[in-house]
């Protein structure tokens, strides 16, 4: 029996600003380049690309290479939570995600804290009224596991969603730091056909609703 109980589902998103996103944003280019073929299931080499993944890359391969992204989350008091960051990349308008929740252990992974990377303008986060596909439950796989499950291990309790009479309820673009709440039913969603690479940072324990105001500047 699946016990899932959305978190604040009256708030879905806050938006922020960062004065040296522009540095972040050069230092993952790095990050791009020498770590993200460690932990992506694709061919990074493929021209004709239509998946989508969700690469979490933890904090002891990537740390040394962003000291920009470090010294924010020192300013801001969340350093010693940050466990990893991960790579949110979507290609083609016609070949969304599936709606899913990050987990179902809502303690532990409630929120994303999200920076644009590449092509992020016109890209949103949607979020749905939608019911749980209980013929596609999370199965743990011993012999194999994603980096999702390695470095984020709340999300082996993630959960799918059906498409078929799913509502929009709600929908943030991507093109500027964000909070968002991935406890209800939600995706990426992109409005072309590049390579959408959106910035996602996770924390542990979970950032708390003090952080995240102080994040926010609320």
């Amino acid at each position: 029996m699946i016990k899932y109980t959305p978190w604040s589902t009256d708030w879905r998103y806050t938006k922020f600003n960062i004065d040296n996103l522009d540095q972040i944003q050069q230092e993952f280019v790095k990050v791009k380049e020498l770590q993200w073929h460690k932990f992506c299931d694709h061919d990074l080499s493929a021209v004709d690309v239509n998946w989508w993944d969700f690469s979490v890359m933890p904090r002891s391969e990537i740390e040394s290479m962003v000291p920009t992204l470090v010294a924010w989350f020192d300013k801001k008091g969340i350093l010693d939570k940050w466990t990893a960051s991960a790579f949110s990349v979507i290609h083609k308008e016609k070949y969304p995600m599936r709606i899913h929740v990050d987990s179902t252990l809502t303690d532990e992974r409630r929120v994303s804290l999200n920076m644009p990377f590449q092509n992020c303008e016109n890209t949103w986060t949607c979020w749905y009224d939608a019911n749980i596909d209980m013929d596609n439950l999370p199965l743990e796989n011993p012999d194999r596991k994603h980096s999702r499950q390695l470095y984020d291990p709340a999300l082996a309790s993630g959960l799918w969603f059906l498409e078929d009479n799913a509502q929009e309820i709600d929908r943030a673009e991507m093109d500027s730091p964000v909070i968002v709440n991935v406890t209800i039913p939600h995706r990426p969603v992109s409005g072309h056909d590049n390579q959408r690479i959106l910035l996602c940072h996770r924390f542990t324990p979970e950032l708390t609703e003090e952080e995240i105001n102080r994040i926010c500047n609320l």
